[in-house]
Order: structure tokens, then sequence, then C-alpha cells
């Protein structure tokens, strides 16, 4: 073996969306990491997304948390679903400019309801927002279940 083989790296690939509806490439996230009941998404700063002022728009981080939130659940269960956001609260507490951090972690999942909490921060480090949400999980019938209708 050459010594240049023993120092390749394997490498570095993009996390998979568990789900992607063309809304989300509008918003323009980057996921950094789905997996196990938690996700990473990145947001760069874009000018369509901005407020009057220039900082990223309320609606936009929503959207962003909203989709952190979507991701972290489905990364939860092990089984095919699809989610309907139940409810959505979230706390503004700073300006939201240069790339954004958005995390989400799934805390309770049940049957038919999960409930996650995510945050967006600033790369200075401050908590742009905080957001508490519920999901609805919708089973998928499997094939066994329509055999039996």
């Amino acid at each position: 073996m050459k010594s240049s083989d023993q120092t390749r790296t394997a490498p570095v690939t993009t996390p998979q969306w568990r789900s992607y509806p063309p809304y989300y490439a509008h918003i323009g996230a980057t996921p950094e990491r789905i997996d196990n009941g938690e996700a990473v998404l990145s947001l760069a700063p874009r000018s369509e997304l901005a407020n009057t002022k220039g900082d990223l728009h309320g609606g936009a981080i929503a959207s962003l948390l909203d989709m952190v939130l979507a991701q972290a659940v489905r990364s939860g269960y092990d089984r095919s679903f699809n989610v309907a956001t139940i409810s959505l609260n979230i706390n503004y507490l700073a300006t939201a400019n240069g790339e954004l951090k958005a995390t989400g972690k799934l805390i309770r999942a049940g049957t038919t309801i999960a409930y996650l909490e995510g945050e967006v921060t600033r790369p200075d480090g401050a908590i742009v927002a905080r957001a508490a949400a519920t999901y609805r999980i919708i089973h998928r019938p499997t094939r066994s279940d329509a055999a039996a209708t």
C-alpha cells in the first residue's frame, strides 16, 4: 500500500432530506445533519428573504423552523409516514443576519403526535428564535392493510 493511500479520507456526503416539498427550494436551506430525531439546517442570507431592514424576514425564520422540525420528526421514527404541523409556537429573540443555523430535536415521539423543540442562531451564537411544535404522524397504509380491506 502506498503512503498516499493511508491518508485518504471518506468523501463528505450531504445528509439526505427526509422529505423535500417544492417550497424548500424557495427557502434554500442546506441540511447539515438529519438523524435520530435531530436535524440541523443552515441558511445563507439572501435578499429575497429579507425584511425592509435587510434582516431575514420573520416568515422565513418560521419556515426554516418548520423545515428543521419536520426533518427531525421524520428522522426519529423507523417507519414511513407523512407529517402535518399541528402547532408551531415561535418566540423571536434577536434580529436574524448572517448565515443562520437551525436545530430541531424530537422530544416526545408518540404514535400519532410528536412534540419537538428548535432554535435558530446567528454566527455570533445569539439565539434568533426558539420554537415548540407538535406534528401529526400520519401513517401510510402498508400492503397488509390494503389486503385486509
